[in-house]
């Protein structure tokens, strides 16, 4: 078995990163989801994540497999939720920006990046992990949902890239 494991991103592999990212892009686009579109994430994106210290890079093999983001402050457009609500406390921690190159596809890296993401969360001492994605993703839906996350309800995003509903999940670490 091959060392999978989360490191902090880093500016120098922005080359890298971005592949992953135009890799997802086109992906999403073939799959006929209109996530990811016009140009976003872009390069603004996902240098303020990698400022934030919120980027890591998804290693499998010695390379960079995936990104996955991790936030630990407030998602504002998480004030939007409707038909649902929200069960944990305002301290939660917000996952973004999951991709995995397609050459990686099909080796649970999207779990295994998940699951690592959670640990890394929980040592924090956050119990509430909250996640969105375009209601036609459903390989990310049945991700979150295989994990133990449960639906929400619907986000309104309001973004310079394109305003969208995405559906909203919820994991309580107990």
């Amino acid at each position: 078995m091959s060392l999978i494991y989360l490191r902090k991103a880093n500016r120098d592999h922005l080359e890298q990163i971005m592949n992953v990212v135009h890799d997802a892009q086109e992906n999403l686009n073939a799959a006929g989801i209109d996530q990811w579109k016009n140009g976003y994430p872009d390069k603004f994106n996902i240098l303020s994540d990698i400022d934030q210290n919120s980027l890591y890079e998804i290693m499998f093999e010695k390379q960079i497999a995936g990104i996955i983001t991790i936030q630990d402050t407030p998602e504002p457009n998480y004030k939007t939720l409707s038909g649902g609500k929200w069960l944990g406390s305002d301290n939660y921690a917000t996952i973004h920006r999951l991709a995995i190159d397609s050459s990686f596809s099909h080796q649970g890296l999207g779990k295994m990046a998940l699951i690592s993401a959670l640990s890394l969360i929980r040592e924090q001492q956050i119990t509430s992990v909250r996640v969105d994605t375009h209601r036609k993703n459903q390989r990310v839906q049945h991700l979150v949902t295989q994990l133990g996350f449960k639906y929400r309800g619907v986000i309104h995003i309001v973004d310079p890239h394109g305003d969208l509903d995405n559906d909203a999940y919820e994991l309580i670490m107990e």
